[in-house]
């Protein structure tokens, strides 16, 4: 599995909401990622730089299945609304993940 990270910057008077939104995520979106190729998924939060990592084989191969899920289309249109700039994981626009410039574990390996 791979990592990737993606980092969004959040409206800031919508930060609660989003908080909660993802305290109660709807059990189909958690499948959704899962079944998506998301070995796991966490969301930090920065100020109002929201920090999402992805553990996956391919973040585009999961990027593209997660866009052929309607429940993953319901949950992007409400989270579109918490965003500065329009975050799109229905596969309408490509998303670049952050480029990773270190991994102790792969130095590690490397000895």
């Amino acid at each position: 599995m791979n990592s990737y990270c993606a980092v969004y910057e959040l409206i800031p008077g919508k930060i609660d909401e989003y908080i909660e939104l993802h305290d109660n995520c709807w059990q189909e979106q958690l499948w959704a990622l899962r079944e998506s190729g998301a070995e796991n998924l966490e969301i930090f939060l920065y100020g109002t730089q929201c920090i999402i990592t992805y553990i996956c084989e391919n973040f585009d191969v999961f990027l593209d299945n997660l866009s052929k899920s309607e429940t993953n289309k319901k949950w992007q249109e409400k989270m579109n609304d918490f965003f500065v700039n329009n975050v799109n994981y229905t596969g309408e626009e490509k998303t670049e993940p952050v480029k990773k410039i270190f991994s102790l574990k792969e130095k590690l390996e490397g000895l």
